[in-house]
């Protein structure tokens, strides 16, 4: 990077990594943090030698002029914060959920479009090795995936009211499990139906919201996957893992939940030669908020648009749908 960009960040949960990754990289400064809890942001401006803190975005934004920020906060505010910053001339890391809706989702890329900056969706997936790896081999030697599980079962739980409203968080499917709708994608392609069975299985006092659904999902290239999500775990069972079969061979992605740290693969016509590779280490979290800085300094398309964002909570509500309505929901 040739000029050191001034990054800020907005909510301080997730948002704390960000901060630490910003602070990790030698090419960017971190010069504001913003949340609405005094005690949190105190702690934060202390753990990063940050001088002032702010409770309000849009005055931080004025006061710091930060070159980029990245939006940790609930997905409900994201398209009046990506709006502001955008308006400012200010770069937009939007952590995953996109937004809380499609057209949501649309006003922050056409905003950050009409004024020319960039906006990159925290889909850290993208990033990581295993799964690089993975996709580069379906694209050579394994060939297109046809058959693909995938759990993601989320090992803790939440009591925010933001996380499980139909207006913001919309609950686990909406909220974590748009990581593996994203990671799907990113491998398989378009979805194009989906069949799912689920609902209200654990988190009893949020009910009717859906915090657990099995799920069918087909893709345009011809495709099947099934995908386990929600928050259906305990913390001592931290794991995500991947199976893929191929006319030619199979794939396993396997390892600590939100970062797999492990494949192997074999060939049908060897399937004792089993290949194994380890990734121990990786951190795709750095690495995504490289890729954002590089895109900004560059000019560079993200490796995560706001469309490809929009997409990945589309799959997410045809997959509440299916489960609330029993039948099959068919993707635009």
């Amino acid at each position: 990077m040739s000029k050191k960009l001034r990054a800020a960040v907005i909510g301080l949960h997730i948002g704390q990594t960000h901060a630490a990754k910003y602070r990790a990289l030698d090419g960017v400064e971190l010069v504001g943090l913003c949340d609405l809890d005094e005690g949190t942001l105190k702690q934060a401006c202390e753990r990063f030698g940050v001088e002032e803190g702010f409770r309000d975005a849009e005055e931080m934004m004025d006061r710091v002029k930060p070159d980029v920020v990245s939006l940790c906060t609930p997905p409900k505010s994201h398209l009046a914060l990506t709006g502001a910053a955008a308006r400012r001339g200010i770069h937009v890391l939007a952590e995953k959920p996109v937004a809380a809706s499609p057209g949501d989702a649309d006003g922050m890329i056409r905003v950050c479009r009409e004024r020319g900056v960039t906006l990159m969706v925290g889909h850290k997936k993208v990033f990581s090795p295993p799964l690089m790896r993975l996709k580069a081999l379906l694209e050579r030697d394994l060939g297109p995936a046809r058959f693909v599980i995938h759990r993601y079962p989320h090992p803790s739980t939440t009591d925010k009211a933001w996380f499980w409203s139909e207006s913001d968080g919309q609950g686990p499917i909406f909220e974590n499990a748009v990581h593996a709708a994203y990671t799907l994608r990113f491998l398989l392609g378009e979805p194009e139906r989906v069949c799912a069975e689920g609902g209200n299985l654990f988190a009893k006092r949020f009910a009717p919201q859906i915090d657990g659904a099995v799920c069918a999902i087909r893709f345009r290239g011809g495709a099947v996957a099934s995908l386990s999500a929600g928050m259906v775990g305990v913390r001592t069972f931290r794991f995500e893992d991947y199976y893929v079969a191929t006319e030619v061979g199979v794939a396993e992605v396997s390892g600590p939940f939100d970062n797999p740290d492990a494949l192997r693969y074999a060939f049908r016509d060897r399937p004792d030669d089993i290949h194994e590779e380890s990734f121990p280490g990786a951190d795709p979290f750095l690495a995504e908020i490289r890729h954002f800085l590089d895109c900004v300094q560059s000019g560079k398309t993200p490796g995560v648009t706001g469309e490809d964002g929009r997409k990945a909570i589309e799959l997410c509500l045809a997959i509440q749908e299916a489960v609330r309505s029993g039948r099959p929901v068919t993707l635009g």
